[in-house]
């Protein structure tokens, strides 16, 4: 009987809660948070966009050129083109930033003048070679 009488007294309890709850959002529990959710992002629109939403937009230049118009807070990222024919890269969007943690690729490499010039003397020693073959 004992455990009767404090089943009772739980499910009074949960009970009461659930009518003090209730009264508790009738009061004004909504509007309360609601206003401060809203005053917290306008405080915090200008940081959270800096930080989080970080867009490029791409585009012609008026002389023709492309172009990407990079924000401030991109500062770290440098971008750059695949600039020698027959690399993988060639001709495509590089991004490069210092990155950590595990999983990292290491795609550090810079296409310089240098790279081009061994490039070319290889494209150039296999078309002499190429012009030597004969096809039977």
């Amino acid at each position: 009987d004992y455990l009767g009488v404090q089943l009772n007294v739980t499910h009074d309890d949960v009970a009461e809660l659930q009518e003090d709850f209730e009264k508790f959002k009738e009061s004004g529990f909504n509007e309360y948070y609601e206003k401060q959710i809203e005053q917290w992002m306008q405080d915090n629109a200008t940081t959270l966009f800096e930080e989080l939403a970080k867009m490029v937009f791409f585009g012609l230049t008026d002389d023709g050129h492309f172009c990407a118009y990079i924000p401030d807070s991109w500062s770290d990222i440098s971008f750059d083109t695949g600039a020698v024919f027959d690399r993988a890269d060639y001709g495509r969007l590089i991004l490069r930033f210092t990155s950590d943690g595990s999983g990292v690729i290491n795609n550090t490499q810079y296409t310089t003048l240098d790279d081009y010039s061994k490039l070319k003397n290889e494209v150039a020693s296999n078309s002499d070679k190429i012009s030597t073959l004969e096809v039977k």
